[in-house]
């Protein structure tokens, strides 16, 4: 996963929606194993707890900055040509982004996407 956004208030936001859906998917027994790989296993019962409790709202607040970091690749739309070449440069020949929600930021967009293929 991408946390993206044109600029650090689009990008914090982006990376709490994905901290809400994380935390949702990880508190599921089927991602423990990754969870186990990664060294994160604590993550996954502290998680099942809340969910067993209906604690919803307080899912979020169990994974911290520490996991989301280690998992997801974060950076503003100028930053991210360079993160994704030094994260996943040597073992992938592809990436997914998703659009920005607002046609006026296609533009510039485009141009993350143009920087992207050259790296």
């Amino acid at each position: 996963m991408v946390v993206t956004g044109a600029d650090p208030t689009a990008l914090e936001a982006s990376r709490e929606a994905i901290r809400q859906r994380l935390a949702f998917l990880y508190s599921t027994p089927a991602y423990a194993p990754t969870l186990e790989r990664l060294g994160l296993g604590a993550v996954g019962p502290s998680l099942r707890r809340l969910v067993r409790d209906e604690a919803w709202d307080r899912l979020v607040d169990h994974l911290p900055d520490q996991v989301l970091d280690q998992l997801v690749l974060v950076g503003t739309w100028s930053e991210l040509p360079s993160l994704v070449h030094d994260r996943y440069g040597r073992w992938a020949d592809g990436i997914v982004l998703r659009p920005p929600e607002d046609p006026a930021a296609d533009a510039a967009f485009a141009a993350v996407l143009a920087r992207l293929r050259e790296t």
